[in-house]
């Protein structure tokens, strides 16, 4: 008789650091914020600011509807892929994913989507994968707004230390925007591909099993770009109705600086794994580009960073409680039919 055990596979050296690394990074940057919290706090209590607390709600909405062009743009790649995907059910779907985006990593929101859109006939896989590519363009929009409003997120002091060909950036404002648009439309033929490829890597292995390969046109890319740019649009407005609470002002003037604050600060939350949700690292460069502007005081920007955070949190949760309720299919089928009888009997 062998008594010996199995032996169990050896865990690997990389996988076990890199929780403690992540971690260690992330206790690093909250310190970080902490400390830049107390030196806020020594400067100007931010108890003794006013806050016109009816703002708040503008901004939660402009918030929660934000995502809905994202809805729309993942909805679309659906179809295009043969699912049969309801607005309502892609919605839900998609809002609750994004309470999974506060679990450290990034496969939670995947996960959450992906099981609910199983749960209506879609296949897990495909459902992932897109919700992927959504994500990518989505921040790739992001990505390419703040880029085009990077001489607003930059001070004048560290713009003029860059090469002296690029201080025409800075000088004509239309330059920088326009040469980011055409980078981008020349670009979309391979960022359709690397999106593709990106989204199938990215997306959990275990959920693709028996899905058909997801292959978006570049077409759907330039769709879905413009389409979820109304939702940075949205997203902007809900900082600029923050920044009212706080007493800044509220003009299409400072529209630039919202978006600038609010892209920057989301991809760049995105960007750093470490962070739950961009937890810091998002308050930590949207303070730093609000309280670069004339008129932002840097307890207002501090403050403004952190009030966003706890007001799209809110949405997010309130959004999912509202979308729990889910109609009975046979029974909205039942009350077609029925109405349908009733108009031909009439």
């Amino acid at each position: 008789m062998n008594d010996t055990l199995p032996m169990t596979p050896p865990v690997s050296k990389k996988r076990g650091l890199f929780p403690v690394v992540k971690w260690t990074a992330f206790t690093v940057v909250m310190i970080f914020i902490a400390r830049r919290a107390w030196q806020v706090w020594e400067v100007a209590p931010p108890g003794a600011m006013q806050i016109e607390w009816v703002w708040l709600i503008p901004s939660l909405l402009f918030y929660s509807v934000g995502w809905f062009p994202a809805v729309v743009f993942w909805q679309a790649m659906l179809r295009g892929c043969g699912q049969r995907a309801s607005w309502y059910d892609a919605t839900r779907s998609y809002y609750f994913g994004h309470l999974g985006k506060y679990v450290p990593g990034k496969a939670a929101v995947l996960v959450i989507r992906a099981g609910m859109m199983k749960q209506v006939g879609v296949h897990p896989g495909v459902a992932a994968v897109t919700a992927v590519y959504e994500t990518l363009t989505t921040m790739g929009a992001g990505l390419a707004i703040a880029v085009a409003l990077a001489p607003i997120a930059t001070s004048a002091t560290m713009w003029k230390s860059l090469p002296s060909w690029m201080q025409p950036l800075r000088t004509q404002v239309l330059l920088l925007p326009a040469l980011v648009i055409v980078a981008t439309l020349a670009a979309l033929p391979i960022l359709s591909r690397i999106f593709t490829r990106l989204a199938a890597k990215m997306a959990p292995r275990d959920l693709q099993d028996g899905a058909v390969p997801v292959n978006i046109s570049t077409r759907m890319l330039f769709e879905g770009l413009l389409t979820v740019s109304f939702g940075w649009v949205l997203f902007s407005l809900s900082l600029g109705c923050v920044m009212k609470a706080l007493g800044a002002s509220f003009t299409l003037a400072d529209f630039p600086v919202w978006m600038s604050a609010t892209t920057l600060s989301t991809v760049g939350g995105f960007v750093v794994l470490i962070a739950p949700g961009g937890l810091g690292v998002r308050e930590m460069l949207q303070t730093e580009v609000l309280q670069s502007q004339p008129g932002i005081t840097e307890t207002q920007a501090f403050l403004a960073a952190w009030l966003l955070r706890a007001v799209w949190m809110a949405g997010e949760v309130l959004t999912s409680l509202i979308l729990l309720w889910k109609p009975k299919r046979a029974t909205l089928t039942n009350a077609v039919e029925t109405a349908a009888r009733s108009k031909l009997a009439a």
